[in-house]
């Protein structure tokens, strides 16, 4: 725990997408059972990129990806404990985080085309009582 404690605060040049790959691996082995830390872990992802100036709100939740891709999730885990296999790892939690972002970005995307279909109709039918305060 005071490795992990140690590392998540270190002032380093360590890229933070890369920091938080090591630091969901190090989370992850303090418990590593097959139902232990993983809501717990993935919220420690999304803070540790907020803390690093990479988010500005917690919208990135990897809990789709590692769940459609568990099987590799663990081997790969299982693989940085007995082979420190590091470069799989981070390669695997990058592709889920350029995956995660770019379906969120989507939804974003729907979300606000949907307001703006909203707001238009609305305005339409009531257009005496529609004020939006921005």
């Amino acid at each position: 725990m005071r490795n992990y404690e140690q590392y998540i605060n270190e002032e380093d040049d360590v890229p933070h997408l890369i920091k938080m790959a090591v630091q969901h691996y190090q989370f992850e082995s303090i418990h590593p059972f097959y139902d232990g830390n993983g809501r717990t872990g993935r919220i420690i992802n999304i803070l540790c990129l907020i803390m690093g100036g990479l988010l500005e709100n917690p919208v990135l939740f990897l809990s789709g990806y590692i769940i459609d891709n568990k099987s590799d999730y663990y081997k790969l885990l299982q693989e940085v404990r007995t082979k420190q296999n590091w470069e799989t790892w981070i390669l695997f939690i990058l592709k889920g985080i350029e995956s995660t972002a770019n379906e969120t970005i989507f939804q974003v995307n729907r979300i606000n085309k949907l307001f703006d279909q909203t707001k238009g109709a609305v305005q339409k039918m009531i257009p005496k009582i529609y004020k939006r305060i921005d």
